[in-house]
């Protein structure tokens, strides 16, 4: 009734008890009922269809509240699961089933429903949610894939013995996790297929208000709320909850995709470490002590001196063993004199001039770059004067120590300086504030103008 729900719509008691019979025959399968009591049950008479088993399985299921019974039109009785019974068998099956996980597809279908609903926000916007479902069982995947290799890992370096240790790799990751879920990674499903097709996505979704309004009004349409006026409070309510969702689903799959790095580093770090400890198992093994060839020469021995008896049948190999072939690879090579270690001259490369000068440039250019909070004081210093503010258009650049501090003068906007930073000092004596709506331009740079304040005297140094 679950599994096979496409046979028949309807189901009614005959045919629930056909397929419990059908069932029983496949599956080889017989109940004892010697120890039935159908009085001890409470059931004062037994119904005549209960001669087998398929009807008795029917009864119990029957009164266990796992089958129900409704009457329809005439005489017809319609026979039906609840949704917890039917819930729970349905995932029964589903564990039962082997499901190899598409990767690239998921991706795939994640960049397809987000880029349907930014094409057209109003008609699509509820894929956004699907994208967010999508993304969140692909983490989900992928996080499961590690684990697995996490277990197997961590299984493999604890087990001692050396065929346990080749049968868990070889059968368990290699078989198990490697040919199945773990080679779509590096092929055709590897997680990096869409991802930077859908950060970008998502980062333009963020930042554009429009859009994000757009896509808020489709959800909340397919939700029945046609616009933000004339709405009463609980579809007010309810919109606001769409719009916190919506921004939240947006969030996850950007957090999804931003993981797959550090998932990958794991699943990758565990693959080595079963390598590693499989390699030196498979080195364990392929040494011989020498105390197994002393015992196998002694076991060889007696066996040779053994006198079979007379009614032996079991006949004693014999310990000479003939070849009618032997490669090169096989014979016996002495060892020799290793040739004696030459001299040889040292080359060495000539590095031509002209890259040495541009390379010895490139290095002083880098050293004068570097954040200095001396020269950036001495420029503001030397404009602002007693004043108590100036802007960028008052600046005159001269030269090269004048351009980097007037393009570093921005590391002071809004305070932003972390107190490990070389500028931290400076805020205590200057402000750095944007005009958004003018611009400056001067022989170097065109940018927004910026306003320079002094918060005190500065010290003389």
């Amino acid at each position: 009734m679950v599994v096979n729900w496409y046979e028949s719509t309807d189901w009614t008691p005959k045919d629930c008890r056909e397929a419990i019979q059908q069932c029983l025959l496949e599956m080889n399968q017989r109940i004892d009922w010697s120890e039935e009591d159908p009085f001890e049950l409470g059931v004062t008479e037994v119904s005549y269809d209960e001669t087998d088993d398929a009807s008795r399985i029917y009864r119990y299921f029957k009164e266990s509240g796992w089958i129900r019974e409704i009457e329809e039109m005439g005489y017809r009785r319609i026979a039906y699961m609840p949704k917890q019974a039917s819930g729970l068998l349905a995932a029964f099956d589903d564990l039962t089933r082997v499901r190899r996980s598409n990767i690239g597809a998921r991706c795939q279908n994640i960049y397809l429903a987000l880029k349907q609903a930014l094409d057209d926000p109003k008609n699509n916007g509820i894929q956004v949610e699907v994208a967010a479902e999508h993304a969140r069982e692909f983490c989900t995947q992928l996080s499961t894939m590690a684990a697995s290799c996490r277990e197997l890992a961590h299984g493999i370096m604890e087990e001692t013995v050396t065929a346990k240790v080749l049968s868990k790799f070889f059968n368990d990751f290699i078989k198990g996790s490697l040919l199945e879920d773990y080679s779509t990674l590096k092929s055709r499903d590897h997680p990096y297929r869409y991802r930077a097709a859908t950060l970008e996505l998502v980062n333009k979704t963020l930042t554009n208000d429009l859009l994000l309004e757009a896509l808020e009004n489709g959800i909340s349409a397919s939700h029945g709320i046609q616009s933000n006026t004339d709405i009463t409070a609980q579809q007010q309510s309810t919109h606001e909850t769409l719009q916190r969702q919506l921004r939240q689903d947006l969030q996850d799959i950007y957090r999804c995709f931003q993981r797959i790095d550090e998932i990958m580093q794991k699943i990758e770090h565990y693959r080595c470490t079963m390598t590693r400890r499989t390699r030196e198992a498979l080195q364990y093994a392929m040494s011989t002590p020498v105390s197994h060839a002393q015992n196998l020469d002694e076991i060889i021995q007696k066996v040779a001196a053994a006198k079979p008896a007379e009614d032996d049948t079991v006949p004693v190999p014999s310990t000479l063993y003939r070849d009618e072939y032997l490669s090169s690879g096989r014979g016996y090579r002495p060892r020799r004199v290793s040739a004696a270690a030459e001299i040889l001259p040292v080359v060495k490369g000539v590095i031509p001039q002209k890259d040495i000068e541009f390379n010895r440039l490139m290095d002083a250019y880098y050293h004068r770059r570097a954040e200095n909070k001396d020269r950036l004081r001495d420029l503001i210093e030397r404009y602002l004067g007693e004043k108590d503010s100036i802007t960028t258009d008052d600046i005159d650049v001269n030269n090269l120590d004048d351009f980097i501090a007037f393009l570093q003068l921005r590391d002071l906007l809004h305070d932003a300086v972390p107190p490990s930073g070389t500028f931290y000092e400076l805020l205590e004596d200057y402000e750095v504030d944007v005009d958004e709506s003018k611009v400056t331009e001067n022989k170097y740079v065109v940018a927004p103008q910026l306003i320079v304040r002094r918060r005190r005297k500065s010290l003389e140094l």
